[in-house]
């Protein structure tokens, strides 16, 4: 494998002279590089995937600025804010996003081992326009304090970047809390730095408890199903950690094939995730952020690929399709499911 995460860490791929040892930049991309002031990079091993000459490569185009990320068409104001209901009534530590009832998102870092070109989160990891607190120790106070609290989601930022050791800390303090009944991972390290997934992370995360560890990560495009991605997943089941897959429907129709026809590489796409054994329990869209325009596609081609990439998996591999496009109601839903305008849904 590229070296161990650590050394991987070191080498980071931040500014145009690590990244040209793995491209040719395009005049466009070249021109976003210099001119826009946004948190950009990715790890030399996720780099190396990136197609050398093709700047509509499906890799390059999650990790290398646009200058259209300085057109916002759909997107609004805010968003994170809106997303995660922080301007209620209710009181809550920085590091608590709560969208649910029973369910909450417990922020534990801003540093990523990808910073996503259409991440929902850019106003805090990317762009860093939203300035929060993030006190580990606060949180967990606060979700104690709160029974009803039964699902939460470790996230970031990527919480994999913390130490085997903090992630120990967090996931037996979480334990404790008698009312805890999930204990969750949002992450794309067993995709962009799968050398992450160490003996003493599995130690970490696996064996047999009455509160299981679930991950989720996220694949958007074949080329992104390496050996070793393959090979971390399944060390991550083998050691009893449930993992699935979130693909970003509307980013798979725009990379797949640049500006051609998406039909055959979306399913392409399709037929090859089975290949990694993290099942893809859904796919959406990047959400009305601004600036992400260019990821959008309309519901018409994404419901097409969608069906065709269904159609051509056996039950056991298919996906939902879920989005939260309905500004009354900042979830995410299923298509097809009874959408309520209730902020926090039950």
């Amino acid at each position: 494998m590229h070296a161990d995460w650590q050394t991987q860490l070191k080498n980071y791929v931040d500014s145009i002279d690590k990244l040209e040892q793995f491209i040719e930049l395009s005049e466009e991309e070249r021109t976003a590089l210099e001119t826009l002031e946004t948190t950009w990079g990715t790890t030399p091993y996720f780099a190396s995937l990136m197609d050398r000459h093709d700047p509509h490569c499906p890799i390059r185009r999650q990790v290398i600025p646009s200058m259209n990320e300085t057109r916002n068409t759909f997107g609004m104001q805010d968003y994170l804010v809106w997303k995660e209901n922080r301007a209620t009534e209710e009181k809550r530590p920085d590091c608590i996003a709560r969208q649910y009832r029973d369910r909450i998102a417990f922020t534990v870092t801003q540093v990523c081992g990808i910073y996503c070109r259409h991440c929902f989160r850019k106003e805090l990891v990317v762009d860093k326009e939203l300035k929060l607190s993030f006190e580990v120790e606060e949180g967990l106070t606060w979700i104690a304090e709160h029974p009803e609290i039964r699902d939460v989601l470790i996230t970031g930022g990527d919480p994999f970047l913390l130490s085997d050791a903090q992630l120990d800390y967090l996931i037996s303090k979480l334990r404790e809390i008698p009312h805890i009944e999930m204990i969750r991972f949002g992450t794309r390290l067993p995709v962009v730095l799968p050398q992450r997934i160490t003996p003493g992370l599995l130690q970490v995360l696996g064996g047999f408890h009455r509160v299981p560890i679930w991950i989720n990560t996220q694949v958007n495009h074949p080329k992104e199903i390496t050996e070793h991605t393959a090979r971390a997943v399944y060390d991550l089941l083998s050691h009893g950690i449930n993992v699935g897959n979130q693909a970003l429907l509307r980013l798979l129709l725009r990379t797949c094939a640049g500006d051609r026809s998406f039909s055959h590489s979306g399913r392409e796409g399709c037929r090859t995730d089975p290949g990694c054994p993290a099942r893809t329990h859904h796919r959406a869209g990047p959400a009305d952020v601004c600036d992400r325009h260019q990821y959008r596609q309309n519901s018409l081609n994404a419901g097409l690929l969608h069906s065709r990439q269904n159609g051509d998996r056996v039950h056991f591999a298919q996906s939902s399709w879920a989005g939260d496009e309905n500004p009354e109601d900042p979830g995410i839903i299923p298509t097809g499911f009874y959408q309520t305008t209730d902020a926090l849904k039950t």
